[in-house]
């Protein structure tokens, strides 16, 4: 699979040479021996939010505060608004209660999108789209803030509002197939 889409990013390049800045970008970094991009201030900053109030965190917008009062005018010169990682984010916002709340959610409609996948027929491919396009999102919160981002989590709700969809047209499909079933 790593093999294909390595293949697949420098076929791609050959019709947009842009992609390959994303290469380029991770060479820069590692030769720098930068792996996390100078996030670590962001990191730091969330853990350290999180562990002044643990299970229900600071409140949101808690990060962005902080940031800009304690780190932005001696370090930086513009003000970052997240943590870039929605998970370091979530607790340091909303604690270790909202983060599992976010978790169970997500892996929860993930689970069922893949068994959604699994009991069809035929393929989906707005199914399949969907359950990419999640796991995609769900990934990128390591290294970035779809959450708070509308380009990303407008997508994201979409690819919800999907799996919801089918969920509710399954269960038209299960009614109508066995009226006098009692639920």
């Amino acid at each position: 699979v790593a093999l294909v889409g390595v293949v697949g990013i420098f076929v791609l390049s050959s019709f947009m040479p842009q992609v390959l800045n994303v290469v380029e970008r991770f060479e820069t970094t590692i030769e720098k021996g930068e792996l996390l991009s100078g996030r670590e201030p962001f990191y730091e900053l969330a853990i350290d939010l999180w562990n002044k109030h643990k299970f229900f965190g600071n409140g949101w917008g808690a990060f962005s505060y902080y940031f800009q009062t304690e780190i932005y005018t001696s370090v930086f010169t513009y003000g970052y608004l997240d943590a870039h990682n929605v998970y370091l984010q979530l607790l340091c916002e909303i604690g270790i209660v909202g983060l599992i709340f976010f978790l169970i959610l997500g892996l929860g409609i993930i689970i069922k999108n893949s068994n959604l996948i699994k009991n069809q027929k035929e393929n989906n491919l707005l199914l399949m789209f969907s359950f990419a396009y999640q796991i995609y999102f769900l990934l990128y919160c390591f290294s970035g803030n779809p959450l708070y981002d509308i380009q990303a989590y407008a997508v994201y709700f979409i690819s919800i509002g999907i799996v919801l969809n089918s969920i509710i047209e399954k269960g038209k499909e299960y009614r109508s197939a066995n009226p006098n079933k009692v639920e």
